[in-house]
């Protein structure tokens, strides 16, 4: 078992996880009101990904005095092996909702790929962009010829964009907030040279107050940063065996093989690693 370490922090750095989704499935329960979900004991087998629709539900977790509300457009994360009891609560004569994406995570070696041990609520849903992403999930399950591979690719596509919500909010309460679009433009388009003017303007600052800011969230300048970024993807290039050096330094906006070398040699005291293409 590949474990991640728990909460959000451990959802963000999947994105950098060798990542597969095994045995997906999901399902749009109802629930009436006092309706009981019991994990205590045995602890869940799967991952949950959980959007709450409608009514509420109160998550009492072992182990933990504080128990906690799942509101209507709130998405949950339950890791397998999670124990815990939820209740529903919803008004007289109504029923509480919701979708429920059940799959394993697992490592590019099919080990479990664990984050924590406890369920975390990942996000709140402000336009309904998770919800209408969750429907879709749940309507590729049920799809028939073609909707696997369909359904994992939208349970992918939730994950990516979880994932980057999970960041921004991170960053709206971050002393460095104010630059983080230009952070996640340059991480998003490592081939482009995008001057520190535009991204200056991108923050709605001045250039000269981009480039301090920058430079103490960073210790880089942005210019560095950026290379720094590259260097690293090369990394992930060549370990492929698809590119050369000379087609990882086109594929990440480089002039040429030797200006990736001379930039890497830089950061990581010494030259790439030639990979023989295979195209």
């Amino acid at each position: 078992m590949h474990q991640l370490d728990s909460g959000k922090d451990a959802f963000v750095r999947l994105d950098a996880a060798p990542c597969n989704i095994n045995a997906l499935s999901a399902l749009k329960p109802l629930w009436f009101d006092n309706s009981t979900d019991n994990y205590l004991s045995q602890g869940r087998t799967e991952d949950m990904l959980f959007y709450m629709l409608d009514g509420r539900r109160k998550y009492t977790v072992v182990d933990d005095a504080s128990p906690f509300w799942v509101e209507s457009g709130d998405i949950l994360f339950l890791p397998a092996g999670s124990r815990y009891l939820t209740v529903c609560r919803c008004q007289p004569g109504q029923t509480g909702s919701g979708i429920c994406i059940k799959f394993i995570l697992a490592d590019e070696k099919q080990q479990a790929l664990r984050l924590g041990s406890r369920p975390f609520v990942i996000a709140h849903d402000q336009n309904d962009h998770f919800r209408l992403l969750f429907e879709k999930t749940l309507a590729a399950v049920l799809q028939g010829v073609g909707g696997r591979t369909r359904a994992k690719a939208c349970v992918f596509s939730l994950l990516s964009d979880l994932i980057a919500s999970v960041r921004a909010s991170s960053f709206s309460q971050h002393a460095f907030a104010e630059i983080y679009p230009a952070i996640q433009i340059m991480e998003q388009r490592l081939q482009d040279n995008i001057p520190v003017a535009d991204l200056a303007q991108l923050c709605h600052v001045s250039e000269s107050v981009f480039r301090r800011r920058f430079k103490q969230y960073a210790k880089l300048p942005p210019h560095q940063y950026r290379n720094q970024l590259r260097v690293n993807k090369a990394d992930e290039l060549l370990e492929t065996g698809l590119y050369t050096v000379e087609r990882a330094a086109m594929a990440l906006g480089f002039t040429d093989a030797s200006h990736l070398c001379k930039v890497y040699r830089k950061f990581k005291g010494h030259s790439p690693r030639e990979t023989a293409g295979t195209l």
